[in-house]
């Protein structure tokens, strides 16, 4: 109440992590150390086509919300916080599963993942996660340890994969498969995009896990500045979300190359599928 209209302004944008002023938080953070509270976790790279490490692994890129699950401790309930640190409401179900596997009960106990409720776009599975109404419908998609994170990633998946046997529907346990080479890589993506997934993910097996952006993850997805000829539509794999629709469009680059785009809408899905002649 002693505030005045500007500095109530800048202590809201204080509490929503976003002051709407062309700077960064960690900007900010280093004139004001701990003035705004982060949450760090690992993030990806894009994939240039160029792969540095050996033993790779590759995923889907769920076009979700990123959350850890973080065990409560000291009379402190569990949560599960967003990159930036929000906490995500209405998902009690998910926070009882992941208290319930906890191991040994490990107050230090994390899990990385995607959120996202089945059957709804992006836009619609996220506003309803972010605001905070209950949502027992959505799913967890584990994909990482961070509290085993001193260990290679493969025994961290290892791990996933022995305590996943007997996990409630509402976590699932991300696949990862071995990568034999940059045209599997290719194959899988274009896959991974006729599938309605947004990309994907490809990390160093023996990399352990580092709470800032890694060169040991690469995300590949369709890149939304690139000019593209559209030379070609693919429907949606028969036994995906998006059979008897779009999939993906093909397109081809100034270079020649050619590229799978994805990340549409329903509705522009069923539009576009609907009047390619156009």
């Amino acid at each position: 109440s002693r505030l005045s209209s500007s500095e109530a302004t800048i202590f809201l944008g204080i509490i929503l992590k976003n002051l709407h002023i062309g700077v960064s938080v960690n900007r900010i953070n280093e004139v004001f150390p701990g003035l705004i509270s982060i949450h760090e976790v690992m993030k990806a790279h894009l994939y240039t086509g160029v792969l540095k490490f050996p033993n790779a692994l590759m995923s889907v890129k769920l076009d979700g919300i990123r959350g850890e699950y973080i065990r409560g401790f000291d009379g402190r309930p569990s949560r599960i916080l967003t990159r930036g640190g929000n906490e995500i409401r209405g998902v009690d179900h998910i926070i009882e599963a992941c208290d319930r596997i906890s191991i040994d009960s490990v107050y230090k106990e994390r899990f990385d993942g995607e959120l996202l409720i089945p059957g709804l776009t992006f836009q619609e599975s996220s506003g309803k996660l972010r605001s905070g109404e209950s949502t027992p419908d959505a799913v967890f998609h584990i994909f990482d340890w961070p509290r085993t994170g001193n260990l290679p990633l493969r025994d961290r998946l290892d791990g996933l994969k022995n305590i996943s046997e007997f996990w409630p529907s509402c976590l699932k346990l991300v696949k990862h498969v071995p990568v034999q080479s940059v045209e599997h890589i290719q194959r899988m993506y274009e896959k991974a995009l006729s599938l309605g997934y947004e990309g994907l993910v490809i990390k160093d097996a023996d990399s352990l896990y580092e709470r800032k952006r890694s060169p040991s993850w690469l995300k590949m997805k369709p890149n939304e500045m690139d000019e593209v000829e559209i030379i070609g539509f693919m429907e949606g794999d028969e036994n995906g979300r998006f059979a008897g629709t779009l999939g993906s469009i093909i397109g081809r680059r100034k270079d020649g190359t050619e590229v799978r785009v994805a990340g549409f809408t329903d509705e522009e899905r069923e539009h576009i599928w609907n009047n390619q002649e156009l």
